[in-house]
């Protein structure tokens, strides 16, 4: 009988579902093009260091049903695109309100500082959000455009990341 030898590199980490949807929500709306997110403020982040394998986000339309929406990692350095995990019509979201259910790419690079980890738009949009810092206090926050850096708004975007 061979003995059973176990190799820690053999075994994928299990995902963890940090979902964001404290209460009361609210919704914040823009008149134009956009982008929200959760920026990585420090390494004490419980997304640094991570990968993410799937986004989802509480949206609703907001008066226009043109354009698209994705949900992207920018850097906010400069705004760019760091990974799109998936773009979908703005028509395609509900007027109400609700989650999506759309089908990610993964990210298998490490978020870092700086990241943020959100959505843009291309024409108007809402998006559910918590007026406080509800899943990883300070260590993450709320981002208002794809260059917002600072963690200074005391929000958190309702948002369910699967990370690994």
């Amino acid at each position: 009988m061979t003995p059973n030898i176990f190799n820690p590199y053999r075994y994928a980490p299990e995902p963890i579902i940090y979902e964001s949807s404290c209460t009361p929500m609210v919704w914040t709306t823009e008149p134009s093009s956009g982008a929200k997110g959760t920026v990585v403020s420090n390494a004490s982040s419980i997304y640094y260091g991570k990968s993410i394998t799937d986004t989802q986000y509480y949206l609703k339309q907001n008066g226009t049903t043109s354009g698209t929406a994705s949900a992207k990692i920018l850097q906010c350095s400069d705004g760019s695109t760091k990974h799109t995990f998936w773009t979908m019509n703005i028509s395609d979201i509900s007027a109400s309100g609700a989650w999506t259910t759309e089908t990610s790419t993964p990210y298998t690079g490490s978020i870092t500082t700086g990241d943020i980890i959100g959505m843009e738009f291309t024409h108007a949009f809402g998006i559910g959000r918590y007026n406080g810092n509800c899943l990883d206090g300070t260590y993450s926050g709320y981002a208002s455009t794809a260059t917002d850096c600072v963690n200074d708004h005391n929000f958190d975007l309702w948002y369910k990341y699967t990370v690994v």
